[in-house]
Order: C-alpha cells, then structure tokens, then sequence
C-alpha cells in the first residue's frame, strides 16, 4: 500500500472514532436538530441519536444508545401503519409517542413513550 493510501486509511479511522467517540449517553442533540429519547417502563432512558432523517422530519436511520459506550446501528421498517426501527438483536415499535423496546428474546418487550425535545 502507497503511503498516500495509508494515510487516508488512518485519517478514515480516525474520523470513525470521532464518530462513534460522540455517541455517548450525554449527547442526546445532532447535527439534524432532531432529539429522541425513548423512556421505558423498566426505568431505563435510550438515546436515539439520528443519522438520516427525511425531508418531513421523520427518522430514516441512526443509532439507539443501549448502554455507556454502546450504541446499535437502526433502520426505520416500513410497515403499514405505525413505525417500527430495527437493529442488531433489538427493535421498538409503536404508534406516535406510545412504544414496546423489544430485546429479541421471550417476555423481554418493555412498553416505552417516545419522547422529542
């Protein structure tokens, strides 16, 4: 690999650890202005960080932070009516504010509100 190649490879990592590096739980803002929240009934909040979002303002792909330093990648799902966002072994669906996480495994669906701010 030419030097020059070997560069942009380390500033291309770098600039995925600038990425992720801002996912922690305290930056619930994005560049979007869009600010989601999804509070459940177990007492747990998760951070839903965008990365896409539509011209109407709807959600189309991000991040929901699951614990410190730890964020899985979503999309939203179509479905008829209502939404639903899917991740790596996680998933939450509803109708406007109301919700259920689901975690992928028996009896482990929390009801949840989405919140905006």
């Amino acid at each position: 690999m030419s030097m020059t190649g070997k560069r942009f490879v380390l500033v291309a990592l770098a600039g995925a650890a600038a990425l992720f590096a801002t996912l922690g739980p305290a930056a619930a803002a994005t560049d979007h202005g869009v600010r989601l929240v999804l509070a459940c009934e177990n007492g747990r909040n998760y951070p839903i960080h965008p990365a896409a979002v539509s011209d109407e303002g709807d959600l189309v792909s991000g991040y929901i932070v699951v614990g410190p330093h730890r964020a899985i990648p979503i999309r939203l799902v179509p479905m008829g009516e209502g939404y639903r966002y899917a991740g790596r072994g996680i998933w939450f669906d509803g109708v406007d504010g109301d919700a259920e996480l689901d975690w992928r495994a028996p009896g482990a669906a929390v009801p949840c509100k989405l919140d905006q701010g």
